[in-house]
């Protein structure tokens, strides 16, 4: 893989890690009336959602972050690894120490506190993403022997 794409991956890794850590540290109340907010724009493009689906759209928010975050840690290390099975899920034990990390963080946020099942979500995220690439790795080395 290109050192470039590493390293804009390593980047943008950091980039989101950084968003989440901001997201984290916002008081309750804050952090209720921005997730009200994104219920709005959901509705605004027409899903059919209400305020009290708010529950529902964070625990998608914690899963899709941790999606991406591990799509950009996986190729910011892609070369650092030669084993496959390393390859595909050192980036999920990352994003579950991180995960674990920013709820510790969270349980110090005036009106927050920190939920396993938040990080539960958020591995659950990083889960996917790595099933999804194993299952890209196998029709991938199917068609190159077919």
């Amino acid at each position: 893989m290109h050192k470039a794409i590493q390293t804009i991956c390593t980047v943008l890794s950091v980039l989101l890690a950084i968003t989440i850590f901001i997201l984290s540290d916002q008081p309750g109340d804050e952090s209720t009336q921005l997730s009200q907010w994104a219920v709005e724009v959901l509705q605004l493009f027409g899903f059919p959602i209400s305020l009290e689906d708010v529950f529902i759209v964070l625990k998608v928010a914690h899963f899709t972050e941790y999606f991406m975050l591990y799509w950009i840690v996986y190729f910011s290390h892609f070369n650092r690894f030669t084993d496959n099975w390393k390859r595909i899920w050192a980036p999920v034990l990352i994003c579950a120490l991180y995960a674990s990390s920013d709820e510790y963080h969270q349980s110090f946020v005036p009106g927050r506190y920190s939920s396993v099942w938040d990080v539960c979500v958020d591995t659950l995220g990083a889960l996917f993403s790595a099933v999804c690439v194993r299952i890209f790795l196998y029709f991938k080395i199917k068609r190159k022997k077919n």
